[in-house]
């Protein structure tokens, strides 16, 4: 039989060539069509979050302001005033300082609207428009001033010379209804917060004392302001002892505990800060506000502490790490009552709320804690050195840097700062420690054991077997999982130990058995 070798001819080609052509045309308009449509759902995301987040920074410091006024100058000579405006580009300025950068915008303005009435109520409006005046997102807000409520509820006179009834456009820096424009929102809020005996659970009766001006002589109100109490009056550098560092600082190391200053807010470190952001931009992460003592959208609590939303008291029930729901919605808050929130003040007044909880207490060097690996992080120095400086404090780890045995470095893991130490000498390896398979160059500073590291002859860590916690020693450098041990007791390598007071006791070496 012949074959047939006949190809296509010119017409057919030119045929397939059309019809695959205008395929990819629709099918290229689908994927430009797709992408735009994910490009605007996105941007509309981010508009949203960025306008509810200038409104929950404007709001969270104008609750517990002791007097507002919306005015083109300000109300008196008295260095207590506040403001909120906006500038020349139309973005919000606090004091005239501008809260977010150019990037935070994304070529957006900012309309901000205020409105306010005889007693203590306060309309805020706030918007994302373009250059041709195009709304994109818009909230509003009606706020209750609670200094100013209590006061009005007391029958005491509120001061107020600024504009009142009539709705005034922050932003507009030209002319408003044949008025002069450039209307600032002046806010003051000094005066020092005092619960009374007459606590009322649904709406605690406050008082109000200008007379005391520092922190450390305010009366305790139960809330996580009263951390204020525990700040150093000494500011110090980044990586000095002491907890009062002043300014936030750009590229600079915090611990836990730590007092930064912050665009008017004070805020105080949960987790250790390696070349952190600033407390705005992390999420919520490391930084928790204590001054004002209301709650803040997207900053981070820990269990037990105490915020006032809404004129009410609410306590953590666990740690929060960048809390979107607002006390009164969820769970993790628990609405106090008045015996309760008295005895949190008691407790505050007692000074037992000046520990610092979490990590760092159990990092803590009490004598009477028993010496696990954990507690070697009482032989860090605390000023961080160089590779070629005299200290055991090299702040984080880089690559291709030489450490010495004892050395301790600290590594971003996630959203925490974990330290490891040098068991031997550590040089030029490329490898951060967490990620090193050699399990005799470095130790995680842990109470409870890790994979992530080694471990040298002697140490002791906490491991959980059945639910319940016990002590391992370690009985040779480098030693692994404590568990392969329990299921292979040839292997050896650790034993089960318990803290006497003076000593570790040896309660079991093999074959051991778990209730």
């Amino acid at each position: 039989m012949k074959a047939n070798n006949k190809g296509m001819t010119l017409i057919e080609v030119i045929v397939v060539l059309l019809i695959s052509s205008i395929l990819m045309v629709i099918a290229g308009g689908i994927l430009l069509d797709s992408a735009g449509y994910f490009n605007k759902t996105a941007q509309s995301n981010y508009e949203k979050l960025a306008v509810d987040s200038i409104s929950s920074y404007v709001r969270e410091r104008l609750v517990y302001a002791t007097e507002v006024q919306i005015a083109t100058t300000k109300p008196d000579d008295s260095d207590d005033w506040h403001w909120f405006s906006t500038n020349k580009d139309h973005q919000l300025t606090l004091d005239d300082k501008t809260v977010y950068n150019d990037d935070f915008y994304r070529s957006r303005y900012l309309k901000l609207t205020a409105k306010y009435y005889e007693s203590y109520r306060l309309d805020l409006g706030f918007s994302f428009t373009d250059d041709n005046n195009k709304q994109f997102y818009k909230t509003t807000s009606t706020l209750e001033l609670v200094n100013l409520k209590a006061k009005n509820e007391k029958g005491e006179s509120i001061n107020n010379s600024g504009i009142r009834g009539t709705l005034v456009d922050i932003s507009d820096l030209t002319k408003l209804e044949g008025k002069e424009a450039g209307y600032k929102i002046y806010f003051k809020t000094s005066g020092a917060i005092n619960i009374v005996d007459d606590v009322d659970p649904e709406y605690p009766d406050i008082d109000y004392d200008d007379s005391k001006d520092t922190p450390s002589e305010n009366p305790y109100d139960g809330t996580v302001y009263d951390e204020l109490k525990c700040r150093d009056k000494n500011i110090t550098k980044p990586g000095e002892k002491g907890n009062n560092k002043g300014d936030w600082k750009e590229n600079s190391n915090y611990v836990i505990g730590d007092f930064v200053e912050y665009n008017g807010v004070t805020y105080r470190a949960i987790k250790d800060v390696a070349n952190g952001k600033n407390p705005l931009d992390d999420k919520g992460n490391n930084w928790k506000p204590v001054n004002p003592p209301t709650w803040v959208q997207s900053a981070s609590y820990e269990k037990d502490d105490v915020v006032i939303y809404l004129s009410k008291y609410y306590q953590a029930t666990d740690n929060i790490n960048n809390s979107q729901q607002n006390p009164a919605s969820t769970e993790k808050w628990k609405l106090l009552t008045e015996d309760e929130l008295k005895k949190i003040i008691q407790e505050h007044a007692d000074g037992n709320f000046c520990k610092i909880n979490g990590n760092q207490e159990d990092k803590s060097c009490d004598a009477n804690r028993p010496p696990t690996v954990g507690k070697e992080i009482c032989e860090k120095d605390e000023n961080v050195t160089t590779q070629y400086q005299k200290g055991n404090n090299k702040g984080p780890w880089t690559a291709y840097t030489n450490y010495k045995k004892g050395d301790f470095v600290s590594v971003r893991i996630g959203e925490d700062i974990v330290w490891f130490r040098a068991m031997k000498d550590a040089n030029g390896l490329p490898f951060s420690p967490e990620l090193t398979t050699e399990h005799t160059v470095w130790k995680r500073i842990d109470d409870t054991w890790s994979n992530s590291g080694g471990y040298e002859q002697g140490d002791v860590v906490i491991v959980e077997v059945n639910g319940k916690n016990y002590y391992f020693q370690c009985l040779s450098d480098g030693t692994n999982n404590p568990l392969n041990y329990l299921q292979y007791p040839s292997l050896g390598g650790w034993q089960v130990v318990e803290w006497i007071g003076t000593e570790w006791k040896v309660t079991c070496t093999t074959n051991c058995t778990y209730n």
